[in-house]
């Protein structure tokens, strides 16, 4: 519009078309866009500014631990009943397996993957990463340390602290009680849903013990009934902590709900004798009945040889 009006002005006033003069007319100055693009990358960077500055940051919260053991706060408090809990697993699975009669190296080996197993097989079948204990190898000096110590004071530990001593059992709650809360928060590290972070809890508690009495023979201990109830114990207290989290309290308390969950259902159980049902007494009769069906026949057959020799 400018260089159409300055193009008319100069023919209706005579004057030839100074060519100069428009293109100077005709080239838009950036102060007269309409969309004033000159002007905006300042005012985005302001706008970009002011909303980062005003939003709201997303925070993620992760509850973690120091790595070495502390009395000085919640997590440090976590990692040192997660020492004391590997202490104490290692030790029960060395002293099971030097009482079934193995060597040194068995010995150490039942109470490593009985301290560490849980964690192993949570990071490799649940989260899909390498096992903790690649970088964080103190865990293998300390079961390594504590096997070896009890197979070679087992004559001596095994009278003074049998496998139903209450200090065992002790240790052996605070374990899965700092397990399960453990195994949760890797759970939640990992993006894992709830219900996933909860499996993540049970198995870094129980699963140890699982692979230990697979390479003792046992029935395992976690799939059956002979004792009161554990694995549950486990699942409860990571239940706890998930559900306390949930409800964003403070870290302090979130720990200590999952502790004390598991815990206390262990206790109970242990003193009341929980288990979950079973069909043991049907499956009983069942034995019970085949076995004397078998009598039966095989009195029967010898019968029948007799009359047949006579």
């Amino acid at each position: 519009m400018i260089a159409t009006r300055f193009a008319f002005r100069s023919l209706a006033q005579g004057r030839p078309l100074n060519l100069p003069q428009f293109r100077r007319h005709t080239t838009k100055s950036p102060f007269h866009r309409r969309d004033h693009t000159a002007s905006a990358p300042a005012a985005s960077s302001n706008v970009t500014t002011l909303s980062s500055a005003n939003a709201a940051p997303k925070v993620v919260e992760v509850d973690g631990m120091p790595r070495w053991p502390s009395l000085t706060s919640a997590p440090g408090l976590l990692r040192t009943l997660d020492w004391v809990g590997t202490v104490s697993f290692a030790h029960s699975g060395a002293l099971l397996a030097a009482s079934l009669g193995m060597d040194l190296l068995g010995t150490a080996a039942v109470g490593t993957v009985t301290a560490v197993g849980g964690g192993t097989i949570r990071d490799a079948m649940f989260l899909s990463r390498s096992p903790f204990w690649t970088s964080e190898t103190e865990y293998l000096l300390l079961c390594a340390a504590t096997a070896i110590a009890t197979f070679a004071l087992w004559p001596v530990v095994s009278d003074i602290v049998p496998e139903d001593h209450p200090a065992l059992f002790a240790g052996d709650t605070l374990g899965i009680a700092a397990f399960c809360v453990i195994g949760a928060q890797n759970g939640i590290r990992a993006g894992m849903p709830p219900a996933v972070s909860m499996l993540c809890g049970m198995a870094t508690a129980t699963f140890g013990g699982a692979v230990r009495d697979v390479l003792c023979k046992r029935d395992v201990r976690i799939f059956h009934s002979h004792a009161e109830i554990y694995a549950t114990t486990a699942a409860g207290g990571a239940t706890a902590y998930l559900v306390a989290r949930a409800a964003r309290v403070p870290v302090r308390f979130r720990i200590a709900a999952g502790l004390g969950t598991a815990g206390m259902l262990r206790y109970f159980a242990w003193m009341e004798g929980i288990r979950l049902p079973t069909w043991h007494e049907r499956v009983g009769e069942n034995v019970c009945y085949a076995e004397k069906e078998l009598c039966d026949m095989n009195k029967s057959n010898s019968i029948a040889s007799e009359v047949r020799m006579k």
